[in-house]
């Protein structure tokens, strides 16, 4: 029977085989970029996706009008921003991770299941391509890879939580109309879920929740929120109330003031995918 997960390796050499276009897609977002050939600079560019049509679609037309050299879209990466469901290493099994995934996440029917190993957390992330989607990469591309947005960003948490020192912190990650929130133990995830947040105010609820449910200390423990989200001022002041320690993570001293951060409109976890391949 042919399989239909796929392992894909984030590790460092993304971008050091060479300029690599990289494709970012949500539900309703689309993007590409692609690193100078000197790794000092990104080249960023929002696609306008049209309502109505699949982002298959969404995403073959704007590969005809894309300002990239052919030479620059010969390898691609598609970073995909769906849902995932974490698999702890020592108890992947790679032909029963669709089953697990589709049986975690509904609606599923008409995607690739494909997994993302982040060996920083013992932990791999199964996530959902569109079937078109993937065959519209691989049509177009001579090499392509696959990985998600969450690699890159608990990468990031992971390595701010564990410089941070001793003490218990709760991360929040913005990104669309959701919301990530993690907690690490050492190496490994203590917690790690995703809620839909069409307002600051279902936000605060959920993170509260988990706050509460993870039994962290109001006055000792740390919350730090990455990402963008509407009326952050808000959101903060809320969190406020009921946590002394909410920390607003800047991508311009995480990233250790790389130029990257300077981009207008781009993703804090293309960021941060960014900043891992680059450094490698």
């Amino acid at each position: 029977m042919k399989k239909t997960t796929e392992m894909q390796e984030t590790g460092n050499n993304t971008v050091a085989t060479g300029q690599r276009l990289t494709v970012r897609a949500g539900n309703d977002s689309l993007s590409f970029s692609i690193a100078a050939p000197d790794g000092n600079s990104v080249r960023y560019e929002p696609y306008g996706v049209k309502n109505g049509i699949a982002m298959a679609a969404n995403l073959r037309e704007a590969l005809k009008v894309l300002p990239f050299s052919l030479e620059q879209r010969r390898r691609a990466t598609l970073i995909a921003d769906t849902p995932p469901v974490f698999i702890p290493a020592d108890e992947f099994d790679e032909d029963s991770a669709a089953a697990l995934y589709t049986a975690t996440i509904t609606g599923q029917e008409g995607s690739a299941v494909l997994c993302a190993r982040i060996p920083e957390l013992n932990v791999v992330a199964a996530y959902a391509v569109s079937k078109d989607m993937k065959l519209v990469m691989e049509d177009n591309f001579e090499d392509v890879r696959f990985t998600h947005t969450c690699a890159a960003v608990l990468k990031a948490l992971h390595r701010r939580n564990f410089s941070a020192g001793a003490g218990r912190r709760l991360f929040c990650h913005f990104h669309g109309m959701r919301l990530d929130v993690y907690a690490f133990r050492q190496n490994r995830m203590r917690f790690a879920n995703s809620y839909e947040v069409p307002s600051p105010r279902d936000a605060v609820y959920f993170i509260l929740h988990v706050w509460q449910q993870l039994a962290f200390d109001r006055l000792k423990d740390e919350l730090h929120i990455t990402g963008s989200t509407a009326d952050e001022d808000m959101l903060v002041r809320e969190l406020h109330r009921y946590v002394r320690n909410v920390c607003r993570i800047s991508a311009k001293a995480e990233f250790n003031r790389s130029p990257i951060a300077d981009i207008e409109g781009m993703p804090y976890d293309l960021m941060a995918y960014y900043h891992n391949s680059l450094k490698g």
